[in-house]
């Protein structure tokens, strides 16, 4: 994770909860679901994935994509050291990916762009988007892994701390958030 211009622990701890599968993950082919992507356990098997709305498990630490260390960029990318994944390989959608959690009050960056779909991490447009000048301790949730401004009936996973940081990325939103136990929207 560390290098990644798509999320970035700032403050706190974070513990590794082992291994997810990620054969249930919605990734269409030429899309990527960036580090940082948030999961939840399968209601009908805990150890496969699938994208956090609602409750989460934690986030990926490496990207996953339909081709995983398979697709000539990903292997020229690791080879020169430059581009998305940069150290490590794309995880291809079926094996298994690291997943990990912030512990409570912890602080953490994300950089995203766009609505609350897969491949996104930040919301910045639909339901729940995310504004530039949005209040801090706004309530966040998680949609399809990305995150948003809380709804009623999502459960409240973060506050944001500060929505105006300039993005590593130019175009792109990012924000820091400090990390909650989660409770319900009323």
């Amino acid at each position: 994770m560390i290098g990644s211009p798509n999320v970035k622990p700032i403050h706190g701890k974070w513990d590794h909860l082992g291994y997810m599968t990620t054969e249930h993950l919605p990734v269409p082919a030429g899309v990527t679901l960036p580090r940082g992507t948030w999961l939840q356990a399968s209601p009908t098997d805990d150890t496969k994935a699938i994208l956090a709305s609602g409750d989460a498990e934690g986030f990926t630490t490496q990207d996953i994509d339909t081709e995983g260390h398979t697709s000539a960029t990903a292997q020229l990318n690791k080879l020169l050291g430059v581009g998305p994944g940069i150290g490590d390989w794309p995880i291809k959608v079926g094996s298994a990916v690291s997943v990990r959690k912030m512990v409570p009050g912890s602080l953490i960056e994300f950089e995203g762009l766009g609505a609350a779909v897969p491949g996104n991490l930040v919301c910045t447009s639909g339901t729940g988007s995310i504004a530039a000048n949005a209040a801090r301790k706004t309530q966040l949730s998680l949609f399809n892994g990305c995150i948003r401004i809380a709804q009623t009936g999502d459960v409240v996973k973060m506050l944001l701390e500060t929505a105006n940081l300039t993005p590593e990325v130019s175009g792109r939103r990012r924000i820091r958030v400090r990390i909650l136990d989660g409770s319900i929207m009323p």
